[in-house]
């Protein structure tokens, strides 16, 4: 992995005196921790264009790997970012074609493949995790291209007559061109879910590259006024909701198992492919262990695993985690993580993030990568099964209710009991105590909270994401000077089952908004690349065509993956609830984070920026601290303290403005 950077100058357009190789220079030096290895500069003779990388050499880690990379007598440059699994074998169908290689790595394959093909072409190609800018000096052209399913970022902006470009967002506000203003109809979309949903940003002006899409800007465009203009130029190409329609899988159970283990085992193969130490992160539940039990079935070498041992025994996990290891014949390393340990990354690090997250196991996460770092350069993670294999059990309890949204009188019966335990405290105890032996940790208050926007919403595809709101409607309402930004509802609500729909807006949204974005902000600040085996396109072009019915065969989740893990390690080892991690937000900010809280959302000018009423998030803080563990706002307390500190950070360090 590594971090890139680049200034187009739109032709007469551009401000006149810009120094576009030292912005470029300073947007990759802030990028260090991306790439510690090497880092270069290139600008067009012409200074129309300069491009600049940072590197964490994995493969090739020869000067010969090193970027921007151009071939001999080709008229293409490139900055990338990632890693292509599969470049291998499209190398050896180069060579037989007459190409010539000079180095060994990945990077000037894309480059030959683009030659050969065209940038769609080498797109439909090549599998992996990445973002990259080719420039084309025939044509003056500019493409900026993503991988399938958003593992890797790419930011952009129009300004000062220059489209500017990052992996990152803060080195947007290094290049002197992009200044830094709080969107602030992007506030409460970040509040109503606890991340910033695609391709929106926090910064005013700064978009990200749509996943699975390429830009092409030519240099003498005239056209593109602003960054919105730009971002409508995307082109998408690929889409999940497309292999929805295709035919279901058609053969047999045992059949379709057979296939996916000898697809996963493939690809588990080919991203263990590295010239430097790789590693498992494992937690012991099924998607980190099947990822494990095909690295022990492939590795040439002796891999290493590593789980995360909490002082909390009621989340703690390792034991598992390190049973499925010893069974799989892998050494494995327990990074142990206290309670002190959490609360010191937390006030350390929310100041210091790229963009910041409501997420917290982004702390945790981030510990880890410290630990591992120490030992290997790339780590292979489970993420993404839950999305492609319904793994998540909000998908089968929530298709039921979105058939009874369906039946317009039920729908009215169900709104009309909620909204009445809602007022009434006697009916609301009364359940909370029924309930209470089942689902210990339910907060009953939130919940009917959630069950009363998803039954009040005005569509299904809207209905399902208020069930995963961290703030709820009202809240915002009192906290906001303008409402959150409707998010659109895309493709994906128009075709399969409430399950699948639900798996293919969770791919779209929640998927690359939250989760990939944590583990590539989270590792990537300790030059750790993380691989995700389930969410190569291979893999999930497959799990796109299961059936709902073999997805959850024998009324359990995920049935295929744990068809396949039980060939590899006893039932015994995985059959068994999943704990999870909660970090304990509601306490922390009732004990040791009540100072940090009230430090970072206490200031009415920060608030101010951030288009947030004072006095309601005051409010807000004190009911939190009254109510404690029970109290619906802690959720919203701890993203409005996150976005506080990331905003104020900024606007402390003259660093973040300019080189």
């Amino acid at each position: 992995m590594c971090g890139i950077a680049g200034i187009l100058k739109l032709g007469t357009r551009a401000t006149t005196g810009i120094d576009i190789t030292r912005a470029v220079e300073a947007m990759t030096a802030a990028q260090i921790h991306r790439g510690p290895d090497a880092g270069s500069v290139w600008t067009d003779p012409s200074e129309t264009i300069s491009l600049g990388h940072r590197r964490l050499a994995i493969v090739d880690l020869s000067p010969r790997g090193q970027q921007p990379m151009r071939r001999p007598g080709s008229p293409y440059t490139i900055v990338f970012n990632g890693e292509i699994y599969n470049f291998r074998p499209i190398r050896e169908t180069l060579v037989k074609d007459g190409f010539q290689f000079a180095s060994d790595g990945d990077t000037e394959v894309i480059l030959a493949a683009v030659e050969k093909w065209g940038l769609v072409g080498a797109l439909e190609r090549i599998e992996g995790a990445f973002a990259f800018a080719l420039w084309d000096e025939r044509s003056r052209t500019l493409s900026l291209a993503r991988d399938r399913t958003g593992q890797k970022p790419l930011h952009f902006a129009i300004s000062e007559g220059c489209i500017v470009f990052s992996s990152e967002l803060r080195p947007l506000l290094r290049s002197n061109l992009v200044r830094f203003a709080v969107a602030k109809d992007i506030v409460g979309a970040y509040l109503q879910y606890g991340y910033v949903p695609e391709p929106d940003t926090l910064v005013e002006g700064v978009k990200k590259l749509p996943p699975a899409s390429f830009l092409c800007i030519q240099e003498d465009d005239c056209t593109l006024a602003d960054t919105q203009a730009l971002l409508a130029r995307c082109t998408r190409y690929w889409s999940p909701a497309d292999y929805v329609e295709l035919p279901s899988w058609s053969g047999s159970y045992g059949k379709l198992v057979n296939d996916l283990e000898a697809t996963l085992r493939e690809v588990v193969e080919q991203q263990l492919a590295c010239d430097v130490p790789v590693g498992v992160f494992l937690s012991g539940g099924i998607d980190s262990s099947l990822v494990a039990a095909m690295v022990s079935k492939v590795a040439a070498l002796e891999t290493q695993t590593f789980s995360i041992q909490f002082a909390q025994t009621g989340f703690d996990e390792s034991s598992y985690a390190e049973d499925v290891a010893r069974h799989l014949g892998l050494r494995n390393t327990k990074i142990r993580i206290d309670e002190e340990e959490l609360l010191a990354s937390v006030k350390l690090q929310s100041p210091l993030m790229d963009e910041p997250t409501g997420n917290p196991s982004y702390f945790p996460l981030q510990l880890m990568s410290i630990a591992a770092r120490r030992e290997v350069t790339v780590a292979l993670t489970g993420d993404g099964g839950d999305e492609l294999f319904c793994g998540y059990n909000r998908y089968r309890h929530l298709s039921k209710l979105l058939d009874l949204r369906e039946w317009r009188y039920a729908r009215a019966l169900a709104f009309r009991v909620t909204n009445l335990m809602q007022e009434n405290e006697l009916l609301r105890e009364l359940a909370a105590t029924a309930l209470r032996s089942r689902f210990p940790q339910l907060n009953l208050e939130f919940a009917l909270g959630r069950l009363s926007g998803f039954l009040a919403a005005e569509s299904p595809a809207m209905a399902y994401r208020s069930s995963m709101q961290t703030a709820q409607p009202g809240v915002l309402r009192d906290l906001l000077d303008c409402p959150p930004k409707d998010q659109p509802v895309g493709e994906a609500w128009g075709k399969g089952s409430w399950i699948r729909r639900m798996m293919l807006d969770d791919m779209g949204m929640y998927m690359p908004g939250d989760n990939l974005c944590k583990v590539d902000r989270a590792s990537m600040k300790e030059s750790l690349e993380i691989r995700l085996p389930l969410l190569d396109r291979r893999v999930a072009e497959f799990a796109l065509r299961i059936s709902d019915g073999y997805l959850l065969r024998g009324g359990k989740s995920k049935a295929p993956l744990r068809s396949i893990l039980e060939r590899h390690i006893p039932s015994s080892l995985i059959d068994r609830p999943k704990m999870g991690f909660t970090v304990p937000i509601a306490d922390w900010l009732q004990g040791p984070l009540q100072g940090w809280a009230e430090g970072a959302i206490g200031n009415p000018r920060i608030n101010e920026s951030l288009g947030l009423s004072h006095e309601a998030i005051q409010h807000l803080w004190h009911t939190c601290k009254i109510t404690g563990r029970q109290n619906n706002s802690a959720g919203v307390i701890w993203a409005t303290a996150m976005l506080a500190e990331w905003v104020s950070s900024i606007n402390a360090r003259e660093v973040f403005r300019g080189p």
